[in-house]
């Protein structure tokens, strides 16, 4: 028997000594995002044949990394087969549906799940916007700054948490008006699960406050191997024009020179909904994380 369960605190070590060994940069290969959903989508882990993976639903296995990838592929599969439910691998790589070929040859339909591919971002690039294609979100700040005189930015920590909650406790009511989906309640649970948690989850993030008070806020991690710092969440009072392009621009800038060792920042995945796709698009990625499914073949 595997033991999938969900993610402790204590097992965060464990979790990142694996990681460490990848170079995984999808957003799925996060402790803290695998901590932050297990209360929304009853995701669970677990370490299998020295691999860490998680399963999001019966039978859906994020593609396990870190160890014995064959070994751990091969249990998870008989797992399934035990529990009577399909067998699906989720959030591959390019790399990790070629890896999948070469260990199983013909065994799996591999299929791309462009709803789920994430969007990295030059971190000099957000830090900067240079260039004529970041252009409008150069106005965008223009007329932020313009139009609020007394603003600032500063880290997030214990001292203003309970601010960026109460911030989005009055974001969230207005949000709900017009979307009352599963994935904003969701969202929301996971990103007070780890506010409440920012200092052992190893989080970082900053708050945006104009007269005083707080009108914008995000929160991320650095992923293991340093290259790549995720942004799990961001929010920003729409009503302040300019208040989610100020918030983003003055991260990156933060990111950029605390940590150096960071080439992209990772924005997560659109989720296949229209107008988050467009406003992803608008920043011009670096790179499209391409992530693929795949399922054994009937034979």
């Amino acid at each position: 028997m595997i033991d999938f369960h969900y993610a402790k605190l204590e097992e965060k070590a464990a979790v990142d000594a694996i990681l460490a060994k990848t170079k995984e940069k999808a957003c799925e290969y996060c402790f803290a995002n695998m901590y932050a959903w297990v209360e929304s989508y009853n995701t669970e882990i677990a370490f299998v044949d020295g691999c860490i993976t998680a399963e999001y639903a019966d039978g859906v296995y994020l593609f396990p990394v870190g160890g014995d990838v064959r070994a751990a592929i091969l249990h998870l599969r008989e797992f399934a087969d035990s529990e009577g439910v399909p067998f699906i691998l989720v959030c591959m790589s390019e790399e990790n549906a070629r890896l999948l070929e070469e260990l199983f040859p013909g065994e799996y339909e591999i299929r791309e799940e462009r709803d789920s591919f994430d969007y990295l971002y030059s971190a000099e690039k957000l830090a900067t916007l240079a260039g004529r294609k970041l252009s409008k979100k150069r106005n965008h700040i223009h007329h932020f700054e313009q139009q609020q005189s007394d603003w600032s930015f500063e880290p997030l920590s214990e001292s203003n948490i309970p601010e960026a909650l109460e911030m989005d406790e009055k974001w969230f009511e207005t949000e709900l008006l017009y979307d009352g989906s599963s994935t904003l309640r969701g969202d929301n649970t996971a990103l007070h699960r780890c506010l409440k948690n920012f200092d052992v989850l190893g989080l970082d993030g900053a708050v945006l406050r104009v007269d005083g008070k707080v009108v914008a806020f995000t929160a991320g991690s650095l992923m293991r191997h340093g290259e790549v710092f995720v942004t799990h969440f961001e929010k920003a009072f729409d009503s302040i024009d300019g208040s989610y392009a100020m918030i983003n621009r003055e991260f990156a800038k933060y990111i950029h020179e605390k940590y150096p060792s960071v080439q992209y920042i990772n924005r997560e995945d659109d989720l296949g909904i229209p107008g988050l796709r467009q406003a992803k698009m608008t920043y011009y990625p670096e790179l499209l994380l391409s992530k693929f499914s795949a399922v054994p073949k009937v034979r």
